[in-house]
Formats: C-alpha cells, structure tokens, sequence
C-alpha cells in the first residue's frame, strides 16, 4: 500500500528529479517491484520514465493505487525541469491537468489546459499538439455551463 501524506508541497524546493525522489524515499513508499525499473529511470532523469509515472500515480495500476500527491510530485519536476522544451512541457501540463480534472479539481484542471494550449499555438508546429487538450477544455467548458 503506497502512503504519501502530510508534507506541503509548497514547501518542498523540487529544482531537480534528484531532490524530488528524496522526498518519495523518505516517505517510505511501499510499491509493487516492477515498478521499481521505471522509477530509478525517472530518478536519472529520463522524462518517458517520470512522465508514465505520473500517470500510474493519478489513474492507479496493480500494485501501485492512485495518490494525487506523488503523481504532483512528478508532474511538478517535470514542469519545473523541462520550461525550454516546448514539447516535454506540454506534456507536463497535459498530465497536470488530467491528475487535476481526475481528482475533481476543475478550476486547477482548467489553468493546466489553457497553459498547454498557449504552449502548443504560441511555441509548436499542429503536427505537435496534443489535441486531447482541447477536448479537455471542452468538457471544463460543459461542466460550467451545466452548474
């Protein structure tokens, strides 16, 4: 069972994977082994790794449950670490903004997509754009209109 509870993210400095998964260790996350390979990919820095693992910890797998905060963590370093590449930010926020829309937090959710959406017009060819985002907006847009 994974627990990551009772520490502020705001206080956290996350300037580097490496200072991110201090943080996972010394909450003494309790996980399933195979995950274990993708996890020190993603401490050494490779965004595939840190990106898949964000997406386990928001929508939950075997043997690894959904935890909003550990999936921030990643998708925090992701963000901070990755503002010069367009395209590895805006899967970044892409992901921010589904953990978001996933755990309820439209408000949150709606700020990560209209930021991606920013990224991709003002910085990628279409080829590059992760429609999905748009789509996202959409349902933002439906759930408004409905209240």
């Amino acid at each position: 069972m994974l627990q990551v509870e009772n520490f502020d993210l705001k206080r956290l400095e996350l300037s580097s994977f490496e200072k991110a998964f201090d943080v996972l260790k010394t909450e003494k996350l309790i996980i399933d082994a195979d995950y274990l390979s993708l996890i020190e990919a993603a401490e050494r820095g490779y965004v595939i790794a840190a990106c898949e693992m964000a997406t386990l910890f928001c929508e939950g797998a075997p043997g690894l449950p959904r935890n909003y905060n550990t999936a921030r963590i990643y998708i925090d370093v992701l963000k901070d670490y990755n503002k010069d590449d367009p395209i590895t930010y805006l899967e970044a926020l892409y992901n921010s903004g589904i953990l978001e829309f996933n755990f309820g937090n439209f408000e949150a959710a709606k700020t990560e997509f209209t930021e991606a959406a920013k990224v991709m017009v003002l910085n990628l060819n279409p080829e590059n754009w992760m429609f999905e985002t748009f789509d996202y907006i959409k349902k933002l847009a439906g759930l408004y209109t409905e209240a």
